[in-house]
């Protein structure tokens, strides 16, 4: 085989091996700078995942002391107005009892004026009640207790008459007869004559009989009066009861309507306070649930943009891979076939590195003179025109 022929395969094979160590060069270059940008997408995606966390954590704390605000004040608010409904209230008991005791108060002031005025009358209709009741023997009354004395009449020792004649109007009656018996005696020389005493025991006697009678009716008159006055005083007892009692029943009634109107405010207020918070309880939920949502979606967003960077960044490195393998399969082949011609060439005699030569004149026949990639290659001796190269 020429020496042209096998410089030509050697040269072909270094030059298909340079060619695909220069291809794997580009990927392996790729792969690293592919590598360091999938590096650099990992902390890029862990600072993104931290900033999401540490936005998360500060919107729940955001959101946590707003609830315990909104509930604190809300709790303010309730106790704010729980006390005033119940200073209202206790406001109202203590006017209503102040007015129950003036009006008791002024009732009672009435009743004691009353009884005061009619005590006397009592007194008197009592004390003749009972001397009334002395003359015919019946039982009388304890003035102060006003309950009756069994066994008080005359059967008790208790002497009838002896009041009867202690009265005024007897007692100046008889001695007004008296002495004009007396004087019409001692006109006469009579005066200590059994017939005067006897005049003035008969005189006495008739007295007596026309007087009792008098007396009797003056004291059941005044019995009677006794009789008015505890009417009126029983009036008076009775109107002191009906006012105390309205007093009484107004005040009740009073304290009742506060304590219904407490009760609704109370209710009103523990209604509201549970409406608020639960509002506040809601809101708290809904923007906790709409954090997690932002957080789980940026966590998403941010895996999802790691994974899309590392799928590019592995799609590029198998592409710049795949292109190095298809560019060292393609020199591989072209040098195959390339040092395929030139064995061919070889053994034909042919050099495929002859791409001009001189011309031999058809005349002489002399070997024209070297031209082209030929010439100066220590190689190639001489030419002599037919295409073999010595």
């Amino acid at each position: 085989m020429p020496i042209g022929a096998v410089v030509g395969a050697v040269g072909s094979v270094a030059g298909g091996a340079i060619a695909a160590s220069g291809a794997q060069s580009a990927a392996n270059t790729t792969a690293a700078a592919n590598e360091n940008s999938a590096q650099l997408q990992y902390q890029e995606n862990q600072a993104a995942l931290a900033a999401q966390q540490d936005q998360y954590n500060q919107t729940l704390a955001e959101q946590q002391r707003q609830y315990n605000n909104n509930v604190a004040l809300q709790e303010q608010a309730y106790n704010d107005n729980i006390g005033r409904q119940t200073g209202v209230y206790n406001d109202a008991l203590s006017r209503t009892d102040q007015g129950v005791t003036a009006s008791t108060g002024v009732a009672k002031q009435e009743l004691d004026a009353n009884t005061a005025l009619n005590n006397p009358f009592l007194t008197t209709g009592i004390s003749s009640l009972n001397q009334l009741a002395s003359l015919y023997g019946l039982d009388t009354v304890d003035p102060t207790t006003g309950q009756v004395v069994k066994g008080s009449g005359t059967g008790a020792g208790i002497d009838p008459n002896a009041t009867f004649y202690q009265t005024p109007d007897y007692q100046f009656t008889l001695s007004q007869g008296i002495k004009g018996i007396d004087a019409g005696a001692a006109a006469t020389g009579g005066l200590d004559s059994g017939a005067t005493r006897k005049a003035e025991i008969a005189y006495a006697g008739n007295l007596a009989s026309g007087q009792f009678n008098n007396y009797a009716s003056r004291l059941a008159a005044l019995a009677g009066v006794g009789q008015s006055a505890a009417g009126n005083q029983q009036n008076a007892n009775t109107n002191y009861a009906s006012q105390v009692g309205n007093a009484i029943g107004g005040g009740v009634a009073q304290e009742n309507a506060a304590g219904q109107n407490f009760a609704n405010s109370s209710s009103l207020a523990a209604s509201n306070y549970a409406n608020n918070s639960g509002a506040a309880g809601t809101n708290y939920a809904n923007a906790i649930q709409n954090a997690g949502q932002n957080y789980a979606t940026g966590v998403t967003s941010a895996g999802t943009n790691y994974a899309n960077a590392v799928t590019n960044l592995n799609t590029s490195t198998a592409n710049t891979q795949a292109n190095a393998d298809l560019s060292s399969a393609n020199s591989l082949n072209t040098t195959l076939n390339t040092l395929a011609g030139q064995l061919q060439n070889g053994l034909t005699g042919k050099n495929p590195f002859q791409t001009s030569y001189g011309t031999t004149p058809a005349a002489t026949g002399s070997p024209a003179p070297l031209s082209g990639p030929i010439a100066g290659n220590p190689n190639v001796l001489s030419y002599d025109g037919t295409g073999v190269i010595y």
